[in-house]
C-alpha cells in the first residue's frame, strides 16, 4: 500500500503517454454531415486558475483547442489540484490524493460546453462513443472504500448512475457498474447496482478503454458496452438512471433531471494512502 506525505507526487514516468491518434469513428467525414465537432482532450492544453469559474472550477479550468470550453469540476477534500504532466506531445491529465482528507476526496475533470451537450449535461436516450487511455500508477494504494475513476453522474444526492469503480480490497481492478431504477428503493436514493464486468490494469501501464453507451431509464433503450485494449469484455442492456420522485437535489423533493454529466478522475471516500489516476486522449462522439 502506498503511503507518504501530503505533498504532490509526480505521476509514473516509466511508460510515456500514448500518441494522440484519432480513432476511425472520429474522422472528419463522419461528423461533417452533422455539423458537429467531436470532443477531444489530449493533455496538450493548459490549466488556468479558475477564479472566475465559481465552485465548479475550484480545480481550475482546462482549455485545449478542439475540446471546447471545459472545466475541472472540483478540487475537494484531500486531493492535489488536477494537472498536466509529461513531455510536449505526450502530455496527459494527472489526478491524485494527499492522504489528508476526511469525508470525500474529489479531483475530477468534467467537460462543460461542446457540440452536443448543454452546459456539460447529456440528454437521456442518445447514443455515444467514448474512448480514452487510462493508467493507475503502480504506487496507488489499495482501497477499502468507494472509489470511482470515471462516472456518469445524474444528480445529488444520488450516487453515480454508472461508472468505472475500483473494486474494494484492490488497487488496480476496475469494475464497470450501472444502477438500475427498476430495482430501486421506494425513495429512489439507493438504486440496485449491476456489476457488468471488471478489468485488472497492469500497474503503471496505459490501457485503452472504448465504450458505446446510451443512458436511459427505459429498459428497452439503455446499454453500455466496454472494450479494453481492443477486446470486448462487457455488455449491458437495460435501464440506467433514476426517475423516482424525490430523488432530485435536496432539500426539495424534486424529480431528478433527465440528463447526466461525464466526469473523469478521482471521486472517492477518504481513507489512508495515496491514490492516483492518469488520463489521456479522451474522445467523445455520437453513435
Amino acid at each position: 500500500m502506498a503511503s507518504g506525505s501530503a505533498a504532490a507526487i509526480a505521476p509514473e514516468r516509466e511508460t510515456p503517454a500514448p500518441q494522440a491518434i484519432l480513432p476511425a469513428w472520429m474522422l472528419p467525414d463522419r461528423y461533417g454531415r452533422r455539423g458537429i465537432r467531436p470532443y477531444a482532450v489530449t493533455g496538450e492544453g493548459v490549466i488556468t486558475d479558475g477564479r472566475d469559474a465559481g465552485a465548479i472550477g475550484s480545480g481550475g479550468n482546462y482549455l485545449e483547442h478542439g475540446a471546447g470550453a471545459a472545466l475541472f469540476l472540483l478540487k475537494e477534500g484531500g486531493t492535489n489540484l488536477p494537472r498536466t504532466a509529461g513531455p510536449k506531445g505526450r502530455r496527459f491529465l494527472a489526478f491524485s490524493t494527499t492522504a489528508s482528507g476526511t469525508g470525500i476526496d474529489r479531483s475530477e475533470y468534467a467537460p462543460t460546453h461542446y457540440g452536443y451537450a448543454s452546459s456539460g449535461h447529456h440528454a437521456f436516450n442518445r447514443g455515444y462513443r467514448l474512448s480514452f487511455d487510462l493508467r493507475i500508477p503502480a504506487r496507488s494504494a489499495v482501497t477499502n472504500g468507494f472509489f470511482y475513476a470515471m462516472q456518469w453522474w445524474q444528480t445529488s444526492p444520488l450516487p453515480p448512475v454508472a461508472g468505472l469503480r475500483m473494486k474494494r480490497g484492490t488497487s488496480h481492478t476496475l469494475e464497470l457498474i450501472a444502477r438500475t431504477p427498476s430495482r430501486s428503493t421506494p425513495t429512489g436514493l439507493k438504486e440496485a447496482v449491476d456489476v457488468i464486468t471488471q478489468f485488472t490494469l497492469k500497474p503503471g501501464r496505459w490501457h485503452q478503454f472504448d465504450l458505446a453507451f446510451k443512458i436511459s431509464p427505459k429498459k428497452a433503450s439503455g446499454f453500455i458496452d466496454l472494450a479494453v485494449d481492443g477486446v470486448t469484455i462487457g455488455e449491458f442492456d437495460g435501464a440506467i438512471g433514476s426517475t423516482k420522485p424525490g430523488a432530485g437535489s435536496l432539500p426539495a423533493p424534486a424529480p431528478p433531471p433527465d440528463s447526466y454529466r461525464l466526469k473523469f478522475g478521482i471521486y472517492k471516500e477518504s481513507e489512508p494512502g495515496l491514490f492516483f489516476v492518469d488520463y489521456d486522449n479522451i474522445r467523445l462522439g455520437l453513435l
